[in-house]
């Protein structure tokens, strides 16, 4: 692997959208968005601190039901 392949402004730049987007998400609560971060596949896993979740219908319900409030 040459060092024109690491580190690429485009690809480090599309990332670093990409993780602003999904924080701005997990601030929002806003589940669609987050829904989108998945894979939408059965082999999906999100693992949290006390979930285990397998497929993307799983993370999705998951989700979903999630009361989250950041004001506290």
């Amino acid at each position: 692997m040459s060092s024109m392949e690491v580190n690429r402004a485009d690809v480090v730049e599309e990332v670093r959208a990409l993780c602003a987007r999904y924080d701005q998400a997990l601030l929002e609560n806003d589940v669609a968005a987050l829904v989108e971060f998945f894979w939408d596949d059965g082999n999906a896993m999100r693992l949290g601190v006390a979930e285990e979740l397998y497929g993307a219908e799983e993370i999705s319900a998951f989700r979903k039901a999630r009361v989250v409030n950041f004001a506290d």
